[in-house]
């Protein structure tokens, strides 16, 4: 718990993620906002990021995932949120913290990886390069909204 109190003292210094706990009585539930990044698909557009920090952090990673049925992106499950990166599972260590873990999904928003697709649909489309077919699809799931 001492671990999670630095970064959150770490971040409240800060401003180079919007990343805050749910709740002040506790620190293992975080929410982070992330912008679009300009000149991607999602420019304009902004997403909810839910963040569960185990009770073995930072030996084992945190736990995060979109809001269900917001985030159209080939390595997001539509459905549930899940996002498949490697830091998430196999590739985690200790050295990295919670601001690290929101800007490597920002970076994923920039570099989509169609080779580990959570979103098949995407994943085609992608590797077959029909890059404005994956841009309309991505528009049409952020104008539709959660649950269209």
């Amino acid at each position: 718990m001492s671990r999670l109190m630095k970064e959150y003292k770490a971040i409240e210094a800060q401003d180079a993620v919007e990343l805050s706990p749910r709740s002040e009585d506790s620190l293992q539930s975080w929410t982070a906002t992330l912008e679009g990044p300009s000149g991607s698909p999602y420019a304009g557009a902004s997403f909810t990021l839910d963040i569960e920090v185990p009770d073995t952090y930072p030996v084992a990673p945190p736990i995060a995932k979109f809001q269900p049925r917001t985030m159209p992106h080939v390595n997001v499950n539509y459905e549930t949120g899940e996002i498949c990166l490697d830091i998430l599972k196999g590739e985690w260590s200790p050295v990295y913290n919670l601001v690290y873990v929101v800007q490597a999904i920002e970076r994923l928003l920039r570099e989509p990886n169609p080779d580990s697709p959570l979103n098949l649909e995407l994943g085609i489309i992608m590797r077959e390069g029909d890059i404005e077919a994956y841009k309309g699809l991505i528009g049409y799931y952020i104008c539709q909204g959660p649950g269209e």
